[in-house]
């Protein structure tokens, strides 16, 4: 870890970050914006600066770890509705996926969740249950209704009106200490959704599995493991919000005019996805090695390297993609929807927030892309 992650080197480098930010970086941007220098003609102002600064702070998180507390996985808040949620047991875990394991030493733990709209009485014909799972490139994130990530999937709910219930999983984040590597998260996810299919008697068709940035990373490791496993039913449909879908270097070369400008104001504020994500990259790789990611269709099944291009979607549900055109991960997206065409054909929905940024359901000031990919989401849900 950098020294400026140390007090009081810490507090000493944000504070300078404030100043600067709030007396250079953010007149400055909007001069720049004002010039004309939007990254997508049809943005504000607003949403311009807006952009250019969580930019900058997820890059200043980079230097310094986080830098508010966020909830986490040891501990459940019962008044937020939060339950805890028991370990799958070891016989639905099968040889592939404990082999695996054998790298982090990685065990299935009882962790929290959180139901963000509660399930009341039983699930109505055609009710929907959307299991949520969060992003923060593996490193960050909360599934508490204090987090920032709880807006998505109640916006969901409430453009939706099959949905009739929605649980988020705490599932454990990596760190460059080295714990909570791949596949710690993966057995989190496999026990929520243990947790809703057989104790709680939620039919598995009725499950729409939601993942957001590296949360549609593990939506689509959990998935591809009820597939390989046959230990439970697979869920009634894949959700995939921008998903994080090729931890490998194949998409590298991919030119940055697509996310800037000619005056350097980005139209994504997610960071350069290899220079930036690298570190989150090596704490969720953990004990398996950076070259795990060349290989293992768990962890990179958007990867063009030659070792994954064979990756089948063989078996998976219904999917629905959303994809901001603006986005730096738009090339691993788009990469991903054609390998999943070929084995989902029309089961598979992609659809392109044209001026959209990366996640765009996250922030409210994303518009009109976001409703608009929310209207096009609810007519999916239609269809299941």
């Amino acid at each position: 870890m950098p020294l400026v992650s140390y007090e009081p080197l810490k507090s000493l480098y944000l504070l300078f970050q404030a100043a600067t930010t709030t007396f250079i970086r953010i007149p400055f941007w909007t001069f720049l914006a004002i010039l004309g220098g939007r990254p997508r003609k049809s943005w504000t102002i607003k949403r311009t600066v807006l952009t250019q600064l969580i930019r900058h702070i997820i890059r200043v998180t980079e230097h310094v770890g986080p830098i508010f507390s966020e909830p986490n996985y040891h501990y459940v808040d019962v008044e937020a509705g939060g339950v805890w949620v028991p370990a799958v047991p070891r016989d639905f875990i099968n040889e592939e996926l404990r082999a695996l394991a054998v790298a982090t030493q990685a065990e299935p733990i009882h962790i929290p969740g959180y139901w963000h709209i509660p399930l009341s009485g039983d699930l109505p014909e055609g009710g929907k249950v959307v299991y949520s799972l969060h992003g923060g490139g593996y490193s960050s994130g909360s599934a508490h209704k204090s987090g920032l990530y709880v807006g998505i999937s109640n916006a969901i709910a409430s453009s939706s009106p099959a949905v009739k219930a929605v649980f988020a999983l705490e599932y454990r984040t990596s760190s460059p200490r080295k714990v909570n590597a791949f596949p710690a998260a993966l057995f989190d996810a496999l026990s929520g959704y243990y947790y809703l299919v057989h104790n709680l008697k939620i039919p598995a068709k009725s499950i729409i599995i939601e993942g957001d940035s590296a949360g549609g990373n593990l939506a689509l490791a959990l998935v591809r493991y009820l597939v390989r496993s046959s230990v439970l039913p697979i869920p009634g449909a894949l959700l995939l919000l921008s998903p994080w879908t090729d931890l490998s270097a194949s998409h590298d070369s991919d030119p940055a005019s697509r996310s800037t400008s000619s005056f350097r104001l980005y139209a994504d504020y997610n960071p350069e996805v290899m220079e930036e994500l690298a570190p989150a990259t090596r704490a969720y790789l953990g004990g398996n090695g950076l070259g795990s990611r060349d290989w293992n269709a768990y962890i990179s099944p958007g990867s063009r390297f030659r070792s994954l291009e064979a990756t089948s979607f063989a078996g998976f549900p219904p999917t629905f993609i959303s994809v901001g055109g603006a986005e730096k991960m738009y090339e691993q997206i788009i990469t991903l929807a054609k390998k999943m065409r070929k084995d989902l054909a029309e089961k598979l929905v992609v659809y392109e927030a044209v001026d959209g940024s990366h996640d765009v359901l996250l922030f409210k000031w994303q518009e009109p892309e976001r409703s608009q990919t929310l209207e096009a989401i609810a007519g999916w849900v239609t269809t299941l």
